[in-house]
């Protein structure tokens, strides 16, 4: 297991935040994302779960198992999701190599939830015979009383085959009750490049100069002085399209990850999407 810490510190206060990851030998891949974060007490907040096999092997039987997060009550789950011991458990059975799969799960936020408070939610991926963890994925939303900011971020198709473009579409709402003025930014997803002439221009867009952005790499728009300007109640979209790479292509079950957000003048909002590379 290895583990990341960061820490956040403001004028008169600090946080830290620890995640572990799991070294395995299986070649099974997670992502899990949620709803725009933030989200607001009492709401309901989804979760979308893509796992897939870029491997050669596989357990003969997987189980996916999200805990319900604390601070929130179940709702629902796809494919036939049950809730024992506040566990949210999947029988997802063998991956074969290169497939892939999705599952989902809805729960609310407590009505009462304290502003400021955080969502955190993990998945594992386990062997359905002896338990060990395969893969993990985690996601976190932050609860706010009121939010002036909602983001979302799309992408199609999924699955995504190498050479393929993929085209994703960043929309920030301004749901305060004026002008807002916005910075957006989105980050290119492994293992594909961003031409700088895919990157919308109906706001000032850049990545870094650079006539293709390679993966990891941020594309902003609203920068230099050119914020985009979002009236009370509308809604600007920027879009982007990544090219899959073919000339070392990422093994079909492979998740890759885009995420996106916006800043205003007094709140932000983040989104994230998942794509699986596959046949």
């Amino acid at each position: 297991m290895i583990r990341s810490t960061a820490e956040g510190t403001g004028n008169y206060s600090g946080a830290t935040a620890a995640v572990d990851v799991v070294v395995s030998t299986a070649d099974l891949s997670l992502g899990m994302v949620n709803n725009s974060s933030p989200v607001v007490p009492g709401a309901a907040l989804s979760y979308t779960l893509r796992f897939g096999n870029p491997g050669g092997t596989s357990p003969a039987a997987t189980v996916l198992a999200v805990p319900l997060p604390p601070g929130t009550s179940f709702v629902s789950a796809s494919d036939g999701g049950t809730l024992a011991s506040g566990v949210v458990q999947w029988n997802v059975g063998g991956i074969a190599a290169g497939a892939s799969g999705q599952r989902t799960l809805v729960v609310q936020v407590d009505p009462q939830a304290a502003n400021g408070s955080v969502v955190t939610a993990t998945a594992d991926l386990r062997d359905a015979t002896t338990g060990r963890s395969l893969a993990r994925a985690n996601a976190a939303a932050a609860v706010l009383t009121s939010s002036a900011t909602q983001m979302t971020l799309t992408a199609t198709p999924d699955p995504a085959r190498p050479g393929q473009l993929v085209q994703y579409a960043a929309t920030v709402t301004n749901r305060a009750a004026n002008t807002q003025y916005y910075t957006i930014t989105a980050l290119v997803p492994n293992g594909t490049t961003v031409a700088a002439s895919a990157i919308s221009q109906n706001v000032y867009a850049a990545c870094s100069g650079a006539t293709v952005c390679g993966p990891g790499s941020v594309i902003l728009w609203g920068g230099g002085g050119h914020p985009a300007v979002v009236g009370a109640g509308q809604s600007v979209t920027v879009t982007f399209a990544a090219l899959v790479d073919a000339a070392n292509p990422l093994p079909n079950g492979t998740v890759i990850r885009s995420t996106a957000e916006g800043t205003g003048n007094y709140s932000g909002a983040t989104a994230a999407v998942d794509v699986v590379i596959g046949p």
